[in-house]
Parts: structure tokens; C-alpha cells; sequence
């Protein structure tokens, strides 16, 4: 893996990049922090205007890439984020996703594309309620596969928890194993 830094304005941002020699699915990866210009100009730099990209974020990140998706994020009822709409976009994978920037009407009806979304029972940030938001505003909802975990909490995606919280699931590692399989399963599909 190669961390290559790019210029956002007069700040500048690390990307971690990993190419292989084979042909491999791209795949643009948003963290908690979100960051929806940022995203954009890793995709303009690693990316060709005709390639396929496919999304997986966690958190904010996930929420993120609905909007770069075509989902209209909003911030209560009079404050919509302009994020427009990434064609290079194929298919999101949503780890504890937050539903409720996309509470406005009609603000989901241009996502049309695949979408895995995992959730934990545990999560008290982004409880699996808010999945059901999201099935009812999704165009086309056969496009939405939702997956809950039992026992997990808002951080058991993540390799490492922040410090101050105590992981819910009894066998991190074999979670961290089968979800990232079918993360990628579902990336290459």
C-alpha cells in the first residue's frame, strides 16, 4: 500500500492507495469522517472518467456516499449539503449507515444502484431502525440487501475501536472475516 498526498485547496490530505497488477474492482473507501470533496478528488485523481467505482463506507462515510450516489443530505429541514451525484459510482456497501440526513421527501429517489448495507443489533449510534428508512425511501428496494449482526455495536467493523469503548461481539475476528468476505463478494459482483 502507497500513501500518496493530494492538495484540497491550500490543505493537504493523505489517500492510501493499493493497486494490483491484475485487473481488481476500484474501490473507494470513506471513513467515519466523511468528507465529500475530499472523496471526489481521490476519484478524479485514481480514477478515469469511464471506470466503475464501488463505494464502501462506514458511518458518515457510508451517508457520504449516498449523497455522491444521488441522495439529497440534508441538516434539519431548511439546510441541504450540495453533493452532486458521481456517475462513476456502480454499487455501496454501507457499514452502520446514518439514515436520517435522508429524512426529506423524495431525497433517495435518484439512488439507483446496488446497496449492501450492514447493521449491528447492538449500535446504539445508528440502530438498525434507521435501515428501514432507507427500504422504504429506495426506489428500487430489490436493489437493497440488509444484513444485522447480532451482538455487534457501531464500532465491530472497524480492526481497531477507539480506546474508550468495549467491543459487544464475542468473536470479533471471525465477524471481521465473514463480513469483509461478503464485503468483497458483493464489490466484485
Amino acid at each position: 500500500m502507497k500513501i500518496e498526498k493530494l492538495e484540497d485547496g491550500s490543505e493537504s490530505f493523505d489517500v492510501s492507495v493499493r493497486k494490483s497488477k491484475e485487473f481488481t474492482p476500484i474501490v473507494l473507501f470513506a471513513v467515519g469522517a466523511g468528507g465529500n470533496r475530499r472523496l471526489r478528488l481521490a476519484l478524479d485523481v485514481f480514477c478515469h472518467s469511464d471506470e466503475t467505482v464501488s463505494g464502501v463506507g462506514h458511518s458518515i462515510g457510508a451517508a457520504t456516499l449516498v449523497a455522491l450516489a444521488g441522495g439529497q443530505m440534508w441538516l434539519g429541514h431548511s439546510h441541504r449539503i450540495d453533493i452532486s451525484a458521481d456517475v462513476r459510482l456502480s454499487r455501496l456497501a454501507l457499514l452502520a449507515p446514518p439514515t436520517g440526513f435522508f429524512q426529506a421527501p423524495r431525497a433517495l429517489d435518484l439512488v439507483r444502484l446496488p446497496i449492501l448495507v450492514w447493521v449491528g443489533s447492538e449500535d446504539s449510534i445508528t440502530p438498525p431502525s434507521q435501515i428501514s428508512r432507507l427500504a422504504q425511501a429506495i426506489p428500487d428496494s430489490q436493489n437493497l440487501d440488509v444484513r444485522v449482526t447480532d451482538g455487534a455495536g457501531h464500532f465491530s467493523f472497524m480492526d481497531q475501536i477507539p480506546p474508550h469503548v468495549v467491543e459487544s461481539l464475542k468473536d470479533k475476528q471471525l465477524f471481521l472475516r465473514a463480513y469483509s468476505n461478503e464485503v468483497c463478494n458483493f464489490v466484485c459482483g
